[in-house]
């Protein structure tokens, strides 16, 4: 029930389907609630609610863009200190539904370095 992309998981590179550009992300988590249950607290809306388009019953997934990390977070080695970053303000993590978000190798993402 999550757009039939069961495979994203923490530490996967994707891009946002949606997207003006092909900026990277970085999957920093997942939830088990579908898209129709997580409030996006700045919004007072549902996940579900602003992607119109994708499925209720997705997954959410949590993401950052690579290049507010490698702009924002020197030295950053693995997940784990990107969701402190997020914790701290330092990055902003977005809600996605599973479906709206597209795996990609590091062949696609021009050599990006692989994450630990």
């Amino acid at each position: 029930a999550d757009g039939g992309r069961p495979g994203l998981t923490e530490g996967d590179r994707a891009v946002d389907l949606e997207g003006d550009t092909d900026d990277p992300l970085l999957v920093i988590g997942g939830r088990e609630d579908s898209a129709g249950d997580v409030v996006i607290d700045e919004l007072g809306e549902t996940v579900a609610g602003v992607n119109p388009g994708y499925p209720p019953q997705d997954r959410v997934v949590e993401a950052v863009y690579m290049e507010d990390v490698e702009e924002n977070l020197d030295g950053w080695r693995t997940v784990e200190d990107v969701r402190d970053a997020v914790a701290f303000d330092a990055v902003r993590s977005y809600s996605f539904p599973a479906s709206r978000l597209r795996a990609i190798d590091e062949d696609d993402s021009g050599g990006m370095e692989a994450f630990l």
